[in-house]
């Protein structure tokens, strides 16, 4: 029987398949493991190469595997470094390497360490911050931002004016001109006027005939000077006071 199935043409091809069969998948296996084994060595051989793999290879031969006591490394944190001679110093190189760090992963509008804004006082009227009082302005010309609460008080309804003029002077103060008396704020045109002694501004001109000729006179004017009245003094004199500085 068995002598029958040998020579069975079937049989025959059967077993030379399995056979082959067994053959190649064993032949594969092998080419597959030589494969792997190559790549796997060349994968090592390029990792040896790396700068940091050889830091962590040398960090972990020389890194120390005693017990550390918690209480005394907290001590440490502490510790005053002159006051121990034997406190590891940091490399100069680990802050230039933080940085570096910090550079490359931090955004540019990204601050590590934000100083703190000094409160300066600001106008609660939209003018920004407050200027400095120049030392020796006058006294009676006080910026209202300096003013007590009761004063303040006083000048309820007229704060905005008050904040306007101050500033014009200390802004005039600061750049050497410091001849004023005093200033003003006209409800009309919103403009400040600083007054300085025998002078006046002139919101209005005319003309007058007199027995000197056509005198062109301020029929119009406001400032600190004292002056007499202008039209009987044209009238008279032929001209404007010579003693007082008008200003258009």
């Amino acid at each position: 029987m068995l002598q029958y199935l040998l020579s069975s043409r079937l049989i025959q091809t059967g077993l030379v398949f399995c056979v082959l069969s067994v053959s190649g998948s064993f032949l594969y296996s092998g080419h597959v493991k030589r494969t792997t084994d190559k790549e796997l060595a060349q994968h090592q051989r390029f990792l040896e190469g790396l700068p940091i793999q050889n830091e962590i290879r040398t960090a972990a031969d020389t890194r120390d595997t005693s017990e550390v006591d918690v209480s005394e490394t907290q001590t440490l944190l502490f510790t005053d470094a002159s006051q121990d001679a034997n406190a590891t110093e940091v490399s100069p190189s680990d802050d230039v390497a933080f940085d570096d760090l910090a550079d490359a992963f931090l955004p540019d509008d990204v601050v590590l360490e934000e100083e703190p804004l000094e409160d300066v006082p600001v106008s609660p009227y939209g003018f920004g911050p407050y200027p400095e009082v120049p030392v020796g302005f006058s006294e009676h010309l006080m910026p209202v931002w300096t003013m007590s609460e009761d004063e303040k008080e006083r000048l309820a309804g007229r704060l905005v004016d008050f904040e306007l003029m101050s500033r014009v002077l200390i802004k005039l103060w600061n750049q050497g001109d410091r001849d004023f008396v005093g200033v003003l704020r006209r409800d009309n045109d919103g403009k400040v006027y600083p007054t300085y002694p025998n002078t006046m501004y002139v919101s209005e001109w005319s003309e007058m005939d007199t027995k000197y000729g056509i005198v062109r006179y301020p029929s119009a004017c406001f400032g600190a000077a004292r002056i007499p009245p202008i039209f009987p003094y044209v009238m008279k004199h032929g001209r404007v006071p010579e003693d007082v500085k008008f200003i258009d």
